[in-house]
């Protein structure tokens, strides 16, 4: 896989087995998470200041993810000798993470699709009993109701394939996983490892061409 670190947290999120034995399909896909956090908590920003935001709202869905499925010690990281726990990784994530909303400039971002983008990682993680409260939020709702306006889900079960599917993680929970089977092309989504990721996280049955591809990605 390339070194997006976006995409590989949500590969890393993917558990696989029964319920009360869920191990974590892709463990070196979370160890290089946890290797790429930063001393100061965040994940690294590239050419946006968005960048480092969904780097970091991604990283931090995927280790309270693992921390409440397997439990602090159920996966057995190395932390590269910094003595840090998964709570101690997920304070300092979430503390870089609401500093950088507080800067960030969300009229002037022009990141493509940063509008569906990072309210969906910060929804879920709302489900942990974490809000982030930031003065662009409030702007950042009203683009994304714009940016929506016209979004029905319907068209995504279509035969027709739209650029959606590229970012199909942005709809968990909104859209019916099952339907969007048929636009798989060689296991993936539009080439894309995170929307792959959560496609197979949100089907009932598990989908080995999807795994395959994720595998071939991660290889």
């Amino acid at each position: 896989m390339s070194s997006s670190v976006y995409d590989t947290a949500w590969v890393s999120m993917i558990l696989k087995g029964a319920p009360n034995s869920q191990q974590c399909l892709f463990p070196d896909a979370f160890q290089y998470i946890l290797d790429k956090q930063s001393s100061k908590g965040g994940w690294p920003s590239y050419a946006d200041p968005v960048d480092g935001i969904l780097n970091t709202a991604a990283a931090l869905l995927s280790m309270l993810k693992h921390l409440k499925i397997q439990g602090a010690s159920a996966f057995n990281f190395n932390d590269q000798g910094k003595g840090e726990s998964l709570t101690e990784r997920i304070e300092k994530g979430s503390a870089w993470l609401q500093s950088s909303l507080d800067n960030w400039d969300v009229k002037s971002c022009n990141h493509v699709g940063f509008e569906v983008l990072v309210p969906a990682p910060l929804g879920l993680i709302s489900d942990y009993n974490i809000t982030f409260y930031f003065p662009g939020a409030q702007t950042l709702r009203q683009l994304n109701a714009t940016k929506l306006a016209n979004f029905n889900e319907q068209m995504l079960y279509t035969k027709l394939p739209t650029s959606l599917l590229h970012s199909l993680e942005a709809f968990v929970g909104q859209i019916d996983f099952e339907r969007v089977q048929h636009h798989l092309i060689n296991g993936s989504l539009m080439g894309s490892p995170a929307a792959t990721a959560a496609y197979l996280m949100n089907v009932s049955n598990w989908d080995t061409q999807a795994e395959e591809y994720l595998r071939r990605a991660c290889a």
